[in-house]
């Protein structure tokens, strides 16, 4: 038996001996193959780590960096400020959060430039026009009218580097395709109209040189009168003799086909063509129609073949500053203002132009008649009491309606046009009933509501300690307690049969309450506390947005004291 098992261990040494050593050797042969692979994997792992990290700087430094905003083309013009809209609510998106292709305007402005016109665009933007894109956004949601420089195109590089510095600070560029030389204004100005038309359905396109001082405000309050011809061209009329001699200004090289005397036509300065007018410009062939040595009786002639009504308004032709000044030009000296840089500014510190009286009475009227009526031109009427101060400090989002400046004509001339027309815009659009609109008129049905409930409360009140709070109420507000005035009226009518305290009179006041309540916190929690604290111009500023968060408790706070007294 112990030999067995002698026989047995001594079998199994040699055994354990083999397996160990074929371990080795499968370790070995792993060590080599390992040593082998290391270094390529060493590499590998090394390389990958600098490209991630690489790509983490890349990364990082391209969110930093301002990226360049994308540009809007449409064949062969180019909006420099479209991607703009994209950027706050200007109810220039679609459903989806699509740029429109032709948002809808009241109006749009092309005003014509040049690469030598440097100073005129920095006059311009020192006075009436804004300085900034935001500011631009603004007056364009405030007026319904959108406002750029029009510029062709240079051989000079050194121009168009300049040029490009310039759209990239501003942004408020439409540029077109077409030589920028005198001799070619026709051509400018028909390139101009039909890039206009296609970035844009507007009512009403203008044209304007840089030599101008304007009044948005009051152009829009033009642009938004009730007109029977859709074929309409506005302008400062004018006849006068053809310029034959070559060696005269104003020389008219094709004058054998006119005439002696010329036809009825605008000022170049400034004119305004409808929709349907450059509809059928944008829709014409090239080299179809016939262009004359001078801008304006090249467009003048055109309008002649198309039959349309002529509108003679000499506010948009107005050698000096009046109270109904759109457009304020050295007429007949110039054809623009005579050394512009400098008048333009001395212009804007008259007082008729850049500011006039307070709001008159009649806007706080007009604006439940506007509701009343379904009728969204109340935007329109608003702004035409706004003098370019109070513009700028709309487009600044500073202004006050309370300390706006404004001019004495309500509505201006004519009838202002009325709901229906379907081009609805946020915040500035005179036709259709728009979503701004919409906000306001619900925000104003909710106070009127309530303020009439509470005239009707006061009306049949005969304790001291119901009339206090209500009175406090009431001074809270402003304009609408002319409704409560009404509902006072109606409460004092009914108090003899009226009784607050049975089940049936409890049930409407508290339906009519809970409405009017429902609609009050609706309006102020979402369209305007959350507009104003998730704009852009807030969430950039945050000093801006503590001042705004103090004041905003402190209101509330102020407000919850009347609950002592209610």
């Amino acid at each position: 038996m112990p030999l067995f098992s002698h026989r047995h261990n001594s079998s199994a040494l040699p055994t354990s001996t083999t397996t160990n050593s074929s371990y080795s050797a499968k370790d070995q042969k792993l060590h080599k193959l390992n040593s082998k692979i290391s270094l390529p994997i060493l590499l590998f792992s090394l390389l990958s780590i600098f490209f991630g990290l690489a790509g983490i700087i890349f990364a990082v430094n391209a969110v930093r960096r301002p990226s360049p905003l994308p540009v809007y083309r449409c064949g062969r013009s180019e909006d420099t400020f479209r991607a703009f809209y994209s950027l706050s609510d200007s109810g220039k998106l679609r459903d989806n959060g699509a740029l429109l292709d032709r948002p809808k305007l009241l109006g749009f402005v092309g005003i014509q430039t040049g690469f030598g016109s440097a100073d005129r665009r920095a006059a311009l933007r020192s006075t009436w026009f804004p300085s900034d894109p935001d500011r631009l956004l603004r007056l364009e949601q405030a007026t319904g009218i959108a406002f750029r420089f029009v510029i062709g195109k240079s051989k000079d590089a050194k121009k168009t580097a300049q040029l490009e510095k310039e759209i990239d600070k501003y942004r408020d560029f439409m540029l077109i395709d077409v030589q920028e030389e005198y001799l070619k204004l026709p051509y400018k100005t028909l390139a101009y109209f039909k890039a206009a038309f296609l970035h844009f359905e507007a009512d009403y396109y203008v044209k304007a040189d840089d030599d101008i001082y304007l009044r948005p405000d009051r152009l829009a309050t033009l642009l938004a009168k009730e007109r029977s011809n859709p074929l309409t061209y506005i302008g400062c009329m004018k006849k006068g003799h053809v310029i034959t001699d070559p060696k005269m200004k104003w020389y008219e090289k094709s004058g054998h086909l006119i005439g002696n005397e010329y036809f009825l036509h605008a000022y170049g300065p400034i004119y305004v063509l409808s929709a349907n007018v450059v509809a059928s410009l944008a829709a014409a062939r090239n080299n179809s129609l016939r262009m004359f040595s001078n801008e304006d009786v090249t467009i003048g002639s055109w309008m002649l073949a198309m039959n349309v009504h002529h509108e003679d308004n000499r506010a948009i032709c107005d050698p000096r500053c009046t109270s109904t000044s759109i457009a304020v030009w050295d007429i007949p000296k110039c054809s623009g203002l005579c050394n512009p840089a400098f008048r333009m500014k001395e212009l804007h510190n008259i007082k008729a132009m850049s500011s006039t009286k307070s709001i008159p009475f009649q806007y706080f009227t007009a604006a439940p008649v506007a509701i009343l009526k379904n009728d969204s031109c109340l935007n329109s009427v608003r702004l035409h009491f706004y003098g370019t101060e109070a513009i700028n400090a709309f487009a600044e989002g500073t202004a006050d309606a309370g300390q706006c400046k404004c001019t004495e004509n309500a509505f201006g001339e004519g009838h202002v046009k009325e709901a229906g027309h379907g081009h609805g815009q946020r915040l500035g659009h005179s036709h259709g009933f728009s979503d701004g609109d919409e906000e306001s008129g619900v925000l104003e049905l909710g106070i009127v509501s309530h303020s009439i409930i509470i005239g009707i409360s006061l009306g049949v009140s005969h304790s001291p300690c119901t009339i206090r709070p209500l009175i406090a109420a009431l001074s809270f507000h402003q304009f609408f307690e002319g409704f409560a005035l009404g509902g006072i009226s109606i409460g004092t009518a009914v108090a003899s049969v009226y009784n607050p305290n049975s089940p049936g009179a409890l049930i409407v006041e508290g339906i009519l309450d809970s409405i009017s309540a429902g609609i009050l916190v609706y309006m102020a929690l979402v369209d305007l506390i959350a507009a104003d604290f998730l704009s852009k111009r807030m969430s950039c500023n945050f000093r801006l947005q503590v001042v705004s968060y103090l004041m905003l408790f402190l209101g509330a706070g102020l407000m919850s004291l009347l609950a002592i007294w209610a």
